[in-house]
């Protein structure tokens, strides 16, 4: 389906498979379940807003720097971003397909965003959290291996949740994460 010779707004179908097709390449390169996660909805989002405000099939930058004005002015600076980053990867992708004979992309600054670091947990926050795990119990002891691991780590929750056995090393206290 070569939509690059029409510029009519393309219809749900089309942009449902270019979107499953898009999600399968990213599945083929190994991304992470969470970033093709993300990088789907950005890319539905997009979609939605593209057909709402009658968008051709080749947008132009002004296109795409419209939908990310929009999304900036009532989401967080991050989300935004993470628009974009799908955006840069979906428009190189249909541009690699022969869907679009130019990428929009190419000239859209990528949104600022404010580096933050989270606050620390104060000694009491970590003293309470560990409170709650005190005990013998199997769910105690493996709670409590999940709090310290997340302190002294500073791994994400989803970096903690996929792990696997193979990702942990006993013998050199080291874990490999994956984001």
């Amino acid at each position: 389906m070569n939509l690059a010779l029409s510029t009519t707004a393309p219809d749900r179908r089309e942009d449902d498979l270019l979107r499953r097709s898009f999600v399968l390449m990213l599945k083929a390169e190994g991304k992470s379940p969470m970033t093709v996660r993300r990088y789907e909805l950005s890319v539905r989002q997009y979609q939605d807003f593209a057909r709402q405000m009658g968008f051709p099939r080749r947008p132009t930058r002004e296109h795409v720097a419209h939908f990310l004005s929009s999304r900036g002015d009532c989401l967080a600076p991050n989300t935004t971003r993470n628009d974009y980053m799908a955006l840069v990867r979906y428009f190189r992708y249909l541009r690699e397909e022969g869907e679009i004979t130019s990428n929009p992309m190419e000239h859209v600054k990528s949104p600022r965003v404010q580096e933050k670091s989270p606050d620390p947990y104060r000694p009491e926050e970590i003293k309470a959290m560990l409170a709650v795990c005190r005990g013998k119990s199997f769910d105690d002891l493996r709670n409590a291996a999940i709090v310290i691991t997340l302190l002294d780590t500073g791994l994400r929750a989803s970096e903690f949740c996929s792990l696997t056995v193979e990702d942990v090393e006993l013998d050199s206290e080291r874990i490999k994460a994956r984001a």
